[in-house]
């Protein structure tokens, strides 16, 4: 994992709002365990197809909890969210499809470790400055494999999630801070399994069927894509997409259409 502590990110977007002094944000980190010696011993080829579909995750995961992503670095991540529930959130389903990933392909080992904290940061040009998101990249580093690590601000700030508890981690010497910081892990008591699919879903109605890709919606396809996968979870999920006329809304709606039948689902 590179040095993320500098806080040099990319552009959040409307999230990120237009004050010119400190604003506080959570900060989630997260990257793939064992990716140097991944690309080592299966090729550039691989390690490129590991991080392009980490990232496809990774991004559904934030965008369906009101984050944003702010910068891809290869096997690394960096969101930013306005509420620290929500990074929580995001950081158990990211994990929670992570391993329906690696149980549908084990060739992809997306083994992930993510650090999260909250905080007041200055927003500048390329980001944000900060200490809650250099704690969060010290998190991040010293997660393992499948753990979520969270700062006892975070777990103080954060409600009530049902099948998610908080637990002591111990404390740790963290590069840059003088004391020792208390480490908390995010325990997911039940991590929902994917919905029984039919046997043999029936063919994707032809009007939904593209031969174009969509273009210039990819916010609002990634929050359907993580909001579709929490649904078959067994997560209960109405959405409406409204707009005024012509703005793509159908093709909007077909796209998630068609990314829900190729998980076997019945459209």
């Amino acid at each position: 994992m590179s040095d993320l502590a500098s806080g040099r990110r990319g552009s959040a977007g409307p999230i990120m709002g237009d004050a010119a002094g400190p604003v506080e944000r959570t900060f989630l980190i997260a990257d793939v365990r064992g990716y140097t010696s991944f690309t080592r011993e299966r090729g550039d080829a691989e390690a490129a197809r590991l991080a392009k579909r980490f990232a496809e995750v990774a991004r559904d995961a934030v965008e369906a909890r009101s984050g944003r992503v702010t910068e891809l670095r290869g096997d690394e991540v960096l969101a930013v969210f306005n509420s620290p529930d929500q990074a929580v959130r995001a950081a158990v389903e990211l994990q929670a499809v992570c391993e329906e990933e690696v149980a549908a392909d084990p060739t992809l080992p997306l083994l992930v470790g993510v650090g999260i904290d909250v905080g007041e940061a200055v927003p500048v040009e390329d980001g944000f400055r900060g200490a809650s998101l250099n704690t969060a990249a010290r998190l991040c580093s010293q997660a393992a494999a499948e753990q979520v690590l969270v700062t006892s601000q975070v777990a103080d700030r954060v409600g009530a999630i049902s099948g998610v508890s908080f637990a002591s981690a111990g404390s740790s010497e963290l590069k840059g801070f003088e004391a020792p910081v208390e480490l908390i892990e995010v325990v997911a008591q039940e991590r929902p399994s994917v919905a029984d699919q039919p046997a043999e879903a029936p063919a994707l109605p032809i009007d939904l069927e593209l031969d174009t890709p969509l273009v210039g919606r990819e916010h609002e396809l990634a929050w359907l894509r993580g909001t579709w996968r929490q649904a078959r979870r067994g997560y209960g999920r109405v959405v409406v997409v409204s707009g005024l006329a012509k703005t793509g809304k159908s093709r909007l709606a077909a796209e998630v259409a068609g990314f829900a039948h190729s998980s076997g689902a019945a459209v």
